[in-house]
């Protein structure tokens, strides 16, 4: 319990300088650009004010401040800037729902390059200092486990490489090793776990051994209560075949959650649909009336046929929908042959839609109508379906979700043609990260980075 309560009060302490640093930001931003003082304008008190609210709100949803002694620098810069770009999201939803429009652009500019790159700078600060802290030894826990298996092997690779962790394996205790472990490492029997620790002055006891013993599991856990030790349980997990779990508990049953995807929840789902619903909207007034009539008029006067293409693809829970494009292709018969570089069958007008990604904007009224999102795996062909389907584990997955206009896949490079199965491999082992990791910046974040391949061309699209 010492520790959880040390951690909420580190969380707090760091979001109130977090805000402090934005305030200051804000100040400081205001008077670069007005020569003036902020709070003599009791619209922009107001907008600081909206700036702190939002803040929180974005901070604690993407859990900026869980932080543990193997969190990284570069994970936690991710978080960081996943936050800012949920916070000016939120902001100009904000500004679009009381009509706000007045405030200078310059302000908000210097406002988050000054607190991003403050607050960046404060992170950097604390896991040096930290690092170095732990590295030191002082204060190390001494730590032993109990068992020579895979699971306590795995613990002392850990050990011996993360010298900045703050702990220091002293040994193991089995009665018949297995030979996994170093035979210099072995302090004793289980019998002398109490003694031999004691006489080391181990502070955390590992068990990896099997949990249906449980004299053993009761005696243990009666001397670390009497003790002032930790005990922490080390089951290996290897069948299942994941590196992430969820555990929490029914009454008194430890339930281990397999499955991990954040849109199985009710809340997550529906600020998903809000966010597909309000972007799709977007995207379709601007570009409805100019750009899908121009391109209409292009694909009709090069060759015949309809404007769309329409395809029944498998969607979530693999169920079929009707995907639509526009076409690329001459009319022809071959609709489940995927495209390849220098197809014949695409139309030049087609080659140009497909390398800008042009030829997907009609999928935004699918994302409208529910079929498709803004961001989620991508819909393959139902032939596809049924042979990877058979070929490649993990496929099925997913369909776990609603497929997207764009994906996390496409965006890491794997899109189009998929020459062999390992290539098919790879772009399902992106799509099911994303199941497992989705949040709402997760999905700002790929929509801007396929902004940024429209613009600058991506090699992968023909």
């Amino acid at each position: 319990m010492v520790t959880s309560y040390y951690s909420r009060s580190f969380s707090t302490v760091l979001l109130v300088i977090d805000l402090i640093l934005i305030d200051l930001a804000f100040i400081l931003a205001y008077n670069i650009r007005f020569k003036g003082w902020a709070f003599d304008y009791p619209e922009y008190v107001a907008l600081l004010v909206l700036f702190d609210i939002v803040w929180i709100i974005s901070s604690f949803y993407n859990n900026v401040y869980l932080f543990s002694k193997v969190t990284q620098i570069r994970h936690s810069t991710l978080k960081l800037i996943s936050t800012f770009l949920l916070h000016l999201f939120l902001i100009s939803l904000c500004f679009v729902a009381f009509k706000e429009y007045d405030y200078s652009r310059l302000v908000l500019t210097y406002t988050y390059s000054i607190s991003l790159f403050s607050i960046f700078v404060l992170r950097v600060v604390y896991f040096l200092v930290t690092k170095q802290y732990y590295k030191s030894g002082i204060n190390a826990k001494k730590c032993a486990v109990i068992g020579s298996g895979d699971a306590a092997r795995r613990l002392f690779n850990y050990f011996q490489k993360e010298k900045s962790s703050g702990y220091k394996f002293v040994g193991f205790f089995d009665d018949n090793p297995s030979g996994l472990m170093p035979s210099q490492y072995h302090l004793g029997t289980i019998d002398q776990i109490q003694e031999i620790s004691e006489e080391h002055d181990i502070n955390e006891l590992y068990y990896a051994k099997d949990l249906t013993n449980i004299n053993l599991i009761s005696d243990l856990t009666d001397y670390v209560d009497k003790n002032f030790k930790y005990l922490k349980f080390a089951p290996d997990f290897r069948g299942l075949q994941k590196s992430k779990f969820e555990i929490t508990f029914y009454d008194s049953v430890p339930i281990i959650n397999y499955t991990q995807a954040p849109l199985g929840g009710f809340f997550n789902q529906k600020i998903k649909r809000a966010f597909d619903v309000a972007f799709s909207l977007f995207v379709l007034i601007i570009l409805g009336p100019t750009v899908f009539p121009l391109i209409a008029l292009l694909i009709k006067l090069e060759s015949k046929g309809p404007v769309f293409f329409k395809q029944l693809r498998p969607g979530k829970g693999n169920r079929l929908f009707e995907c639509y494009k526009f076409r690329t292709m001459r009319v022809n018969g071959s609709t489940e042959k995927q495209a390849t570089k220098d197809d014949p069958r695409i139309t030049k007008v087609g080659a140009f839609l497909r390398k800008t990604s042009l030829d997907e904007l009609p999928q935004f009224i699918n994302s409208l109508k529910g079929d498709m999102s803004i961001v989620g795996p991508r819909p393959n062909m139902i032939s596809q379906l049924e042979y990877y389907s058979k070929e490649i584990d993990k496929y099925n997955f997913r369909h776990f979700i609603t497929p997207g206009i764009t994906g996390y896949a496409q965006v890491n490079g794997f899109r189009g043609e998929t020459k062999d199965i390992e290539l098919m491999k790879k772009r399902v082992e992106y799509d099911a990260w994303y199941i497992e990791n989705w949040s709402l910046t997760l999905d700002i974040k790929i929509i801007i980075m396929t902004a940024w391949k429209m613009i600058a061309g991506d090699d992968a699209a023909y």
